[in-house]
């Protein structure tokens, strides 16, 4: 399956266990729907895509949420340190912001697919 199965990791920090990161796409060389970041009671999730070479060809990431992993809804994500518009895709490199009040999961899901190599990690937080 492109992109793997969910790694993730987290640490113990003051007796309490901190996710660090989840592994929605590893390496992935195709579209596919990747793995899921479980993101049920927190407010934010940020995914950090790194592609190489960069998004290459039109390689397209499509930002998606469930309240019940079946259904899989657009939602839009900011790009962190940039004014443009926020949007349900993307195909450059970076890390994108986005709301998840209400949602069960949210994935990164490749499209368009062409060339070299995709990889997003997952981060929430309250």
């Amino acid at each position: 399956m492109p992109g793997g199965s969910a790694l993730q990791k987290s640490i113990t920090l003051n007796n309490a266990s901190v996710v660090t990161a989840t592994t929605l796409q590893f390496a992935a060389t195709a579209n596919g729907n990747g793995s899921s970041l479980s993101v049920q009671g927190y407010a934010t999730a940020v995914l950090n895509v790194v592609s190489s070479p960069s998004m290459s060809g039109g390689t397209t990431i499509n930002f998606e949420a469930s309240v019940d992993d079946t259904t899989w809804v657009a939602i839009l994500a900011d790009k962190i340190g940039s004014s443009s518009a926020a949007a349900a895709t993307t195909t450059s490199d970076g890390d994108y912001r986005c709301n998840v009040t209400g949602y069960k999961s949210v994935r990164a899901r490749i499209s368009a697919y062409s060339a070299g190599t995709v990889t997003v990690k997952g981060y929430v937080s309250a």
